[in-house]
């Protein structure tokens, strides 16, 4: 529905053969193993054995022939008498699958290609270090659930319920985020557990993923806002909402203000509601608040109506506000058919599943198995929030740094990516401007096809590490320190008097630190072991 104002599995890898072939390398197959392939090579060609007994060989060019192509466009290994099999040495690609116990209850995310992406994720952080945050207005979250604890946002600069703005972000106690209904710091409220809408949402975008527990949102590691706007009487809700976007608004624009040092770095906003049978005209300022939201970096993303009905004809807000920020998103089936929502080929951007979405939900409805599935534009629209911070995790810096001077240059790159990346289907032709649903394979595809061809220092296939040397995540942190290491070395934590607390040796990899003695606001440095690589790091720990 959506809300009017009024995997125990171990991991697996598998592989996929891709249609993109090497440059210099082929494989062949001959019909005698016994066959001499030597004999068979021209002077531009050398070979090596991949499994001699079975006839299986690699012939690629001699490094000094680098430039011949012949290997590649002629037909000369297939059309050799003595070859079973020729043809280019493709690229195999690794997929991930996560642990979590109820995962076997989400196909949704294998079928929108995320398995692919979830290779190359960083834990919600970017290539900058900046820890990345979804928002999303709604009915607020259970802060305690399991599967969300460790991924909903904290506001670390904030002395919770001191009755004090301790970071002077204007808002006294926004913790964990804010009420825009009650005007108050409880997220999770008597609205909250009505139906559990908002921790619905939460879980699709981001419940812990990997955890051997529980299901996987669309990001493993990253962090959610919740922004309640719903009064406990269920009053006055257009209001709050408005106010909801205004606190987003406002805590990205001084993050940026403050190079940093305050606000919050959100980078996708979700808005699971909406008003059925209204037109732009009857909340031009919801409109622009998107471009508002737009020109600090925050995109925005839809659910529209569950009506099956044209919104062009009949209306419906947020919907059809022209804003180049925001993108409207209606649900599809496992099949990527359309399902029962609003649609339209002008002002309904992309599909996303949204039928029988395994999520969270309040812990009150079931202590044991906290879990529940649900149907609805609500939960196809939080996907594709979920999958845009995914994609900014792993974007390159020049994408990045176009969003922070030209966003609404970025946006148009970003919306070209995602127009260029759908899965389309006859069903969702005529339903949607796009023509079918979201596949996050083929969006990470061309946007590391942009960043290939116009950042010099990005790499699609090494997008884990990005050049960085060292990076810990997330940051601030709120529990575990995890870390990814491009060389070894030496990682030690200061305090604010410069007295050194903590000492760690790192091995070149991944892992996670123990952070126990570690309780409050460091500076962490890490050196190389050879001396090079150092880089200092700020750390918030537990608090």
């Amino acid at each position: 529905m959506r809300v009017y104002l009024l995997w125990l599995f171990l991991l697996l890898s598998s592989f996929r053969l891709s249609a993109q072939s090497s440059t210099a390398s082929r494989i062949v197959w001959l019909k005698n193993p016994q066959e001499n392939i030597k004999s068979m090579l021209r002077n531009f060609e050398t070979v090596r054995e991949i499994y001699a007994p079975m006839g299986l060989w690699e012939v690629s060019l001699k490094k000094e022939t680098q430039n011949e192509a012949s290997i590649i466009v002629d037909r000369y290994w297939e059309e050799l008498e003595s070859v079973r099999y020729s043809g280019p040495n493709r690229n195999v690609q690794k997929r991930v699958i996560p642990n979590d116990v109820f995962y076997n209850n989400q196909p949704y995310l294998s079928h929108i290609g995320l398995e692919y992406v979830w290779n190359y994720q960083k834990n919600g952080i970017d290539v900058n270090g900046d820890t990345l945050v979804v928002a999303y207005i709604d009915d607020g979250a259970d802060t305690s659930h399991p599967d969300l604890i460790a991924n909903l946002y904290i506001n670390h600069k904030e002395i919770p319920w001191n009755g004090i703005d301790d970071d002077e972000n204007g808002y006294i106690d926004d913790y964990r985020g804010w009420n825009s209904g009650q005007r108050s710091p409880l997220v999770f409220s008597e609205v909250s557990i009505l139906d559990g809408h908002g921790t619905n949402v939460a879980g699709v975008i981001g419940a812990r993923g990997n955890n051997v527990d529980g299901v996987s949102g669309v990001n493993w590691n990253i962090k959610i806002l919740p922004i309640n706007t719903y009064p406990n009487n269920l009053l006055n809700v257009e209001s709050a909402v408005i106010r909801a976007m205004v606190y987003a608004f406002k805590q990205k624009q001084l993050y940026l203000q403050t190079n940093k040092s305050k606000g919050i770095n959100i980078v996708a906003l979700n808005m699971s509601l909406g008003m059925d049978n209204a037109f732009p005209a009857d909340a031009e300022y919801w409109c622009t608040l998107f471009d508002s939201l737009g020109s600090v970096g925050i995109w925005s993303y839809n659910a529209t109506t569950n009506r099956n009905v044209d919104v062009g004809i009949n209306g419906d807000i947020p919907t059809l506000c022209s804003s180049k920020f925001l993108i409207s998103v209606n649900a599809s089936t496992i099949n990527d058919e359309h399902y029962s929502s609003g649609y339209s080929d002008s002002f309904i951007d992309l599909a996303a599943p949204g039928v029988n979405i395994y999520t969270t939900m309040p812990v009150s409805f079931g202590a044991t198995k906290p879990y529940t599935t649900e149907t609805g534009t609500s939960f196809a629209s939080p996907m594709v929030a979920g999958i845009s911070a995914l994609m900014e995790s792993m974007a390159c810096p020049y994408y990045l740094a176009l969003k922070d001077t030209q966003p609404l240059a970025a946006a148009l790159l970003w919306r070209s990516w995602m127009k260029e990346s759908v899965k389309r289907s006859a069903s969702l032709g005529e339903k949607t401007a796009w023509g079918g649903r979201i596949d996050a394979t083929q969006l990470f595809k061309a946007m590391t096809d942009w960043c290939e061809q116009n950042d010099s220092n990005f790499s699609g296939s090494n997008a884990i590490s990005l050049g960085r040397s060292f990076v810990i995540f997330p940051n601030p942190s709120s529990g575990s320190l995890n870390f990814h290491a491009e060389v070894s070395g030496k990682l030690t934590f200061y305090d604010l008097l410069g007295r050194m607390i903590k000492e760690f040796n790192i091995e070149k990899g991944s892992g996670i630190l123990n952070s126990d003695g570690l309780n409050g606001t460091y500076l962490g440095l890490f050196e190389g072991r050879n001396g090079e690589h150092i880089k200092k790091i700020h750390i918030f720990s537990n608090q």
